[in-house]
């Protein structure tokens, strides 16, 4: 993952050259030009308000999956970058939601479970499961695990022989997996998967009725 760090003497030598290579081919006066780099910077001034909190997890969370560390040393690192994440996105989740998350966390986290060749979980990962979970306050709280890829699982049971399973590929998509098997008078149970954005969600699984099954 690539981050790039607005400030500093590196970057403020590269703005510098930039303004006058620019101003230099398009004949922009350092006034006009000042002018449009202040429009510029407001922006990106914007744009960052809107998502802080994602990239300053997301950094915390690669430096806290350093391979040179021991495995206590890095499951103490993740849980501290998980635990920010989730004190991130508390105010838009129901407390027995949040409550959920912490013990599941807790459980998940324990350094007793883990091998020191196994993929630690995903910061980003767990990004989009609370990006999910933060849609709506009447969300229920969901079964939560890791994939051995690191991805967070998250399943709900509306009822026996019914199941709907989500595994957080990033921030951003997620790979859905239902089946419904309730309704005796069928050969088949009912059965969907597929990979969307997590914006996307919602609208791909009503058709099963399965969107009520995550509300509490």
């Amino acid at each position: 993952m690539t981050h790039v760090v607005a400030g500093g003497p590196r970057a403020s030598q590269f703005i510098g050259a930039l303004a006058g290579a620019t101003m230099l081919a398009t004949g922009t006066s350092a006034a006009g030009y000042g002018a449009q780099v202040d429009t510029f910077l407001r922006q990106q001034l914007e744009i960052m308000k809107e998502r802080p909190s994602r990239a300053k997890i997301l950094m915390a969370g690669d430096e806290a999956s350093t391979p040179s560390a021991g495995l206590d040393e890095r499951l103490k690192a993740i849980s501290a970058v998980l635990d920010v994440a989730l004190a991130e996105f508390s105010m838009h989740l129901s407390a027995s939601v949040r409550g959920q998350m912490r013990n599941e966390l807790r459980r998940l986290l324990a350094p007793d479970v883990w091998e020191e060749d196994e993929a630690l979980p995903s910061v980003d990962s767990f990004v989009g499961l609370l990006q999910f979970l933060s849609n709506r306050l009447d969300m229920a709280a969901p079964s939560v695990g890791v994939a051995p890829s690191g991805n967070f699982l998250a399943a709900w049971r509306p009822g026996t022989g019914a199941r709907l399973t989500l595994e957080f590929l990033s921030a951003n998509s997620v790979r859905w997996i239902l089946m419904d098997a309730r309704n005796k008078q069928t050969d088949r149970p009912i059965t969907g998967a597929g990979v969307v954005p997590i914006s996307a969600l919602a609208a791909v699984i009503e058709p099963y009725g399965a969107s009520e099954w995550v509300i509490a």
